[in-house]
C-alpha cells in the first residue's frame, strides 16, 4: 500500500512517489497542462484549479499521515521542456528570505517520459554528493529546497509537463 519511497542524505530526506487518486476522482492532467500554457504563454498568474487542489492535498494528507509531516503550501507554477534538453542548475532556496522560499520542493510529472532529475547537495562532511530520479507521468518528488537540482528532458517528439510546489514543512 506504501508507495511512496524515503531515501535519507544523512539529516535531509527526500521522498517520491505515485498519486494514488480514488477512482472517479483521479487527476485530469488536460487541465494542469492548460493552466500551465495561460501561465506560460499568456503571462497569467497560476490560479488555483481543482485538479491543482486535489493534487496539493493529497501530497500535504498524504505526508501527514505517513511521515508526520505537517506541510504548508506557499506557491506553484508549471513548466515544460522541450526534447533534449537539460535545465541550468535551479535552487530555490533564498537564504535571504527563507520564510519566502519554504524549505521543500515538490515536482510532478504532469505529462512527462525520460525526464531525470539530478540533485546536488552537500553531505555532513561538506562532500558534494549527487543522486538522479526517475520523474514519471502522475509520480513526484519531494527534495530539501536546498539542494540544486537540474532537469534532463530526454523524450524524442513531446514536451514533459512538469508543476513545481513550493512547500513549508514545520
Amino acid at each position: 500500500m506504501n508507495d511512496i519511497n524515503k531515501t535519507n542524505f544523512f539529516e535531509l530526506s527526500m521522498y517520491e512517489g505515485k498519486i494514488k487518486m480514488p477512482k472517479g476522482f483521479e487527476i485530469n492532467s488536460d487541465v494542469l497542462i492548460s493552466k500551465l500554457f495561460q501561465e506560460n504563454l499568456l503571462d497569467n498568474k497560476f490560479r488555483s484549479s481543482k485538479e491543482f487542489d486535489k493534487l496539493n492535498s493529497y501530497i500535504i494528507e498524504y505526508m501527514y499521515i505517513q511521515y508526520q509531516l505537517p506541510f504548508r503550501f506557499l506557491k506553484t507554477w508549471g513548466d515544460y521542456y522541450k526534447s533534449k534538453t537539460i535545465t541550468r542548475p535551479l535552487r530555490q532556496f533564498n537564504p535571504s528570505f527563507p520564510e519566502e522560499t519554504g524549505n521543500l520542493v515538490a515536482l510532478y510529472g504532469i505529462d512527462v517520459s525520460n525526464c531525470f532529475i539530478r540533485l546536488q547537495y552537500t553531505d555532513n562532511k561538506d562532500l558534494k554528493c549527487s543522486e538522479i530520479v526517475e520523474l514519471k507521468k502522475n509520480n513526484f518528488v519531494i527534495f530539501p529546497a536546498n539542494f540544486v537540482y537540474q532537469i534532463s528532458s530526454f523524450q524524442e517528439k513531446n514536451f514533459n509537463f512538469i508543476q513545481t510546489i513550493i512547500y513549508d514543512a514545520f
